[in-house]
C-alpha cells in the first residue's frame, strides 16, 4: 500500500470510529446528535476502509489488527442500530385483514421546501396519491395560495403559513374535530392537533409535528426537538384511543429519541421490517435518511406505505394508508417504557423547561 493510500485509509478509518463513538455520548449538542443520522453511510465508509486494509495492506502489525477489529465492531454496531428498518427484521405493524373503506385513512406527509416554487409538481403528486388527509410543512403564504385548489376537494382545513420554514397546512376530506394550532415549546414552531372522524364515525386523534433539527443554523441542541416529541408522547399516553402522529420530525427512525418516544407513547412504527423509506435528502442519494414519519396506535393495521415522487423539494413525500381494526390490536406488540426510560423522558422535558426559562429556546 502506498504512503498516500495508507494515510487516506487511516484517516477514513478514524473518521468511521469517531462517527460511531461520538453519538454514544448522552448529550444534546447538535455536533453530537448529527451523527445519529448517517448510520448507513458510516457502515459503507467502514466497509470501504476495512476492504482497503484487507486487500491492499501488506502489514499485519498489532496496530493494524486492532484498527481492523475496531472497524468490524463499528460496522456491526451500526448495522445493529438500523437492522429493525431492514426487510430482514420482523414486522411490528401487521398487514390489514379487512378492506372496509369506512374504517380506513390515507395520509400524505410532504415537506415542500419553502423556497421551492414548483407548485404544479406538488399538486400533481397529491392528485395521484389522492389521500384523505394532507399535511404539508415548510409552507408559507405563497404555498397556501398556490395550493388553494385543494380546498374544493378537502373542505376541512387548518392553516398556519409562516415564512420561517415551519409553516403548516392541513387538508382533510374527513371531518376535523376541534382542530388546534399549538406552539408546544417554541413561539415560532407550530404543531397541529385535531380529531379526525373516519367515515364509520370513529374519531382518531391526529398530531402533526415539525420540530427544529439539531443544526447550527436551526437549534444548537436536540433538546427542544426531543422534548416536543416526548411532550406529545406523554399526552397520547394519558388519552387512550386511536391516534396518529405524522410529520417531518427532523430525527431518524433509529435514534434513541425516536425509540424513547415510541416507548413512552405506546405508538408503533410501520416501517420496522419493511425498509428505511428514506425521505431526505431527495437531491443527494448517498446522503439520505428517514426524517418524515407516521406513527400510530395498535388499533391500526397497515394497508400500504409508499415513498412518493420527487416534487423539487429536498424531501420525498410519504404516503400511508391504515385500517382501523381494534378488535385484533392485541396481536401487535405493545411498546412499554421501563421506569428508567420514563425518567429519562421526564428529564428531557425538565431540561427543555430549564432552557426555556433561560431564554435558550
Amino acid at each position: 500500500m502506498s504512503e498516500f493510500a495508507h494515510y487516506l485509509f487511516l484517516s477514513l478509518s478514524l473518521l468511521t470510529i469517531v462517527a460511531t463513538a461520538v453519538p454514544l455520548a448522552p448529550y444534546g449538542f447538535w455536533w453530537i446528535r448529527i451523527f445519529d443520522f448517517p448510520r448507513l453511510q458510516i457502515i459503507a465508509l467502514g466497509m470501504v476502509c476495512l476492504s482497503g486494509y484487507i486487500y491492499f495492506n501488506g502489514e499485519h502489525s498489532t496496530f493494524h489488527l486492532m484498527l481492523e477489529s475496531t472497524l468490524v465492531a463499528c460496522i456491526l454496531y451500526q448495522s445493529w442500530r438500523i437492522f429493525p428498518y431492514t426487510v430482514f427484521s420482523r414486522y411490528v405493524v401487521l398487514r390489514a385483514e379487512k378492506n372496509e373503506e369506512a374504517n380506513q385513512i390515507s395520509i400524505v406527509v410532504t415537506n415542500v421546501l419553502m423556497t421551492n416554487r414548483n407548485y404544479a409538481a406538488c399538486l400533481n403528486m397529491l392528485r395521484k396519491a389522492d389521500p384523505d388527509v394532507i399535511l404539508a410543512v415548510e409552507t408559507d403564504e405563497q404555498w397556501q395560495a398556490n395550493l388553494k385548489e385543494l380546498e374544493s376537494d378537502y373542505p376541512y382545513t387548518v392553516f398556519k403559513p409562516l415564512n420561517n420554514t415551519y409553516g403548516m397546512l392541513l387538508y382533510s376530506r374527513l371531518k376535523l374535530i376541534d382542530p388546534k394550532i399549538l406552539f408546544l415549546l417554541e413561539d415560532d414552531v407550530p404543531s397541529v392537533h385535531t380529531g379526525i372522524e373516519l367515515k364509520s364515525g370513529v374519531q382518531v386523534a391526529f398530531h402533526g409535528l415539525h420540530p427544529k433539527p439539531p443544526a447550527p443554523q436551526e437549534a444548537k441542541s436536540s433538546v427542544p426537538r426531543d422534548a416536543e416529541l416526548i411532550l406529545v408522547g406523554f399526552d397520547i399516553k394519558k388519552k387512550p384511543g386511536p391516534t396518529i402522529v405524522a410529520g417531518d420530525l427532523n430525527d431518524v427512525a433509529w435514534s434513541h429519541t425516536s425509540k424513547l418516544f415510541r416507548l413512552n407513547s405506546g405508538l408503533l412504527d410501520p416501517r420496522i421490517g419493511r425498509g428505511l423509506y428514506s425521505t431526505f435528502n431527495s437531491k443527494y442519494p448517498i446522503l439520505r435518511w428517514p426524517l418524515d414519519h407516521v406513527f400510530h396506535t395498535r388499533d391500526f393495521r397497515l394497508v400500504s406505505l409508499k415513498r412518493l415522487e420527487h416534487i423539487d423539494s429536498d424531501h420525498f413525500p410519504i404516503c400511508i394508508k391504515l385500517s382501523y381494526e381494534p378488535e385484533i390490536k392485541n396481536e401487535q406488540e405493545k411498546p412499554t417504557a421501563t421506569v428508567a426510560e420514563k425518567e429519562e423522558a421526564i428529564e428531557k422535558l425538565e431540561k427543555a423547561d430549564e432552557m426555556k426559562q433561560n431564554g435558550e429556546i
